[in-house]
């Protein structure tokens, strides 16, 4: 590690693009053969620093200057080759800088050589995303580009969910943070397969998949060189019957999903009180003792947490934003309110108008 930030050191100073590119083919493999498994800070610091250099005659979108990582990933868009781990680093860390998040969740590696799993944390959170998963999934570059982006967004929605404060002014980011506490409430109550089987419902997540969905989307919208004409239809169908999925849906309306789920744990744990003896004599009295506490738990702090959130909900309802498929909704990379109008993504012009200037 100490022979590549060297490298970088000299870079940061005297750069060289062919030796910058030669450089982060060697780590490539060297992440690959699964010799490189974490990137200390200072590794993070001058990598940060190349890949946030601009060129003056390389513009991108609203004729901004773009940087050097930013090329370096849309080149292989162009060229339709799927992003190395390091070009994956370039795009977590470009997306996540453009949220102000530059000094936090720098901790990147990867583990499990055979799935070349890449994971970012700080402290208290750790989150994955498994290059490796959607190279067994397609073997075409777009298909693999298009989702690994996606995932990397969907993680960096989960970063902006934990630096959002109970302290806020934005009424938004105040229920983004009661969601995300509610998130780690229900998860209390959750084995991990139980977690797996109902994830989306929790509305943290729809908000992770929704703002990585819609990013992608209108990025494939201004840029449809990046992807092949198929694979775009392909996620705004998915997308389209997503948002026209119905009442009480993931999709259309989680928050309904969420309390149906909820509900669900309520009449599991009346089942169980009710039969107390019989689930004691097939799951043993410690595994029933705990479903009984821990769900009595998850649902108490489940009602003060919506006593929080629903002000929250109403205050925002009546501007007409929810998560429900028909009304307006924010998107963090964006910057932008949006719309569904049964077929297309609408940017709303009037997003500051409304308060939502972060």
């Amino acid at each position: 590690m100490n022979e590549y930030i060297e490298k970088l050191k000299v870079l940061t100073t005297n750069f060289s693009y062919s030796e910058f590119i030669l450089l982060l083919k060697q780590i490539d493999n060297e992440i690959i053969s699964g010799n490189i498994k974490l990137f200390n800070s200072e590794f993070i610091q001058y990598f940060n620093q190349i890949i946030s250099m601009v060129n003056d005659n390389y513009i991108i979108d609203n004729n901004e200057l773009g940087t050097l990582g930013h090329m370096l990933v849309e080149n292989a868009l162009l060229e339709k080759k799927k992003l190395t781990p390091t070009l994956a680093m370039c795009f977590y860390l470009e997306q996540k800088n453009n949220l102000g998040f530059n000094d936090i969740f720098n901790d990147i590696g990867f583990y499990e050589q055979d799935n070349c799993t890449m994971f970012i944390n700080d402290e208290n959170n750790i989150f994955n995303i498994n290059l490796k998963a959607y190279d067994k999934l397609s073997n075409n570059p777009d298909e693999y580009n298009y989702n690994m982006m996606e995932h990397i967004i969907h993680e960096i929605t989960h970063i902006y969910q934990t630096t959002r404060t109970e302290e806020t002014d934005n009424i938004f980011d105040k229920l983004v943070y009661y969601d995300y506490q509610q998130l780690k409430n229900l998860q209390q109550s959750m084995d991990y397969s139980q977690d797996l089987l109902i994830h989306n419902s929790y509305i943290s997540e729809f908000m992770a998949d929704e703002n990585a969905i819609v990013f992608m989307l209108t990025i494939a919208k201004k840029h449809p060189e990046y992807f092949n004409e198929e694979l775009i239809q392909t996620k705004l169908t998915d997308y389209q019957n997503r948002k026209n999925s119905g009442v009480g849906s993931v999709g259309a309306d989680p928050r309904t999903a969420e309390e149906k789920m909820v509900q669900l744990s309520k009449d599991m744990l009346e089942e169980i009180e009710s039969n107390y003896e019989k689930y004691v004599k097939f799951n043993g009295i410690e595994h029933t003792t705990w479903f009984i506490n821990t769900n009595k738990k998850m649902l108490a702090n489940f009602e003060k947490i919506n006593q929080k959130r629903n002000p929250l909900i109403a205050q925002l309802e009546m501007q007409g934003i929810s998560e429900k498929g028909y009304d307006m909704y924010y998107n963090i990379f964006l910057k932008s309110l949006y719309q569904f109008d049964e077929q297309n993504i609408v940017l709303n012009e009037k997003t500051e108008e409304k308060g939502f200037n972060h």
